[in-house]
């Protein structure tokens, strides 16, 4: 007797043309919108009004994001197949220009203080990009420190500001600090899930970086620098990774599960952060 196997139809692919328009890393929009959201509400508790250059410098954060993606599959692309990236870089490269010049005009010149931080940041992504290295953890180091630099900069629009080092600044630098740790550190932890699956320097990595920082965040806490829900926060994250980079699971989780649980946490340290 005959048994025939039934096969799953196979998914789908996206056309290179609409992931150079819509990228499908899950986890980059909770990256990019945790911590903008988090300067708005720190900018509105601190009694600072919500001005209107906060609206361009949102869609500015977000065009050049899809603008860097597009350029980083163009650069990807053998050269017959670039044209299908230009459309996209050319219309999320303009609006980029245009709403950062928006935000100057709204915002004033001190907002260009933060240029010669973020400058160096974006020139290493892109050059990492241009040597098909942008997957690599400079690279996302890099990006991320710029999403959660954004947040600061919604917060303190003047980064002379933060040289004051007031009672107040300092809890506001711990919160970023420990967004910054937490995304950082999905670099390894995807890494360990995706690229290095099965590698054990890879999974260590991912494990020991959330553990360091759940030691950090409860000194931090114990001094009433950050919420001592962060520690909790981060033993999680230490846990996650150990459970789900484990050999013994016998299966890689799918990226889309990936990005939605890394969605799910931003949103727990969204809370965390803002409580």
């Amino acid at each position: 007797m005959n048994q025939t196997r039934q096969r799953k139809p196979n998914r789908p692919r996206r056309s290179p043309a609409a992931r150079g328009w819509l990228p499908n890393q899950h986890g980059a929009w909770a990256m990019l919108t945790v911590p903008f959201v988090v300067g708005v509400v720190l900018r509105s508790r601190s009694g600072e009004p919500l001005e209107a250059w906060l609206v361009p410098l949102a869609v500015a954060e977000l065009s050049a994001y899809l603008a860097f993606n597009a350029l980083g599959l163009w650069l990807h692309a053998a050269p017959a197949r670039r044209d299908c990236f230009r459309k996209p870089i050319i219309a999320y490269g303009s609006l980029t220009a245009l709403s950062a010049a928006l935000v100057i005009v709204l915002g004033g010149g001190r907002l260009l203080w933060w240029l010669p931080a973020a400058a160096p940041l974006i020139a290493w992504a892109i050059w990492q990009a241009s040597r098909k290295q942008d997957r690599s953890v400079t690279s996302g180091l890099a990006t991320i420190t710029l999403a959660v630099g954004m947040g600061l900069a919604v917060r303190f629009p003047d980064p002379r500001e933060l040289l004051g080092l007031s009672s107040d600044i300092a809890p506001v630098l711990a919160i970023f600090a420990a967004l910054l740790a937490y995304f950082a550190g999905t670099v390894w932890y995807v890494k360990s899930l995706i690229r290095e699956w099965g590698n054990p320097q890879a999974r260590r990595q991912a494990i020991g970086w959330y553990a360091v920082f759940t030691m950090l965040t409860l000194v931090a806490a114990a001094v009433r620098l950050l919420n001592p829900g962060w520690p909790v926060f981060f033993a999680i994250c230490t846990l996650r990774a150990w459970w789900f980079s484990a050999p013994r699971r016998g299966h890689r989780p799918k990226p889309a599960q990936i990005g939605f649980l890394e969605i799910a946490m931003s949103l727990v340290a969204l809370v965390i952060a803002l409580v």
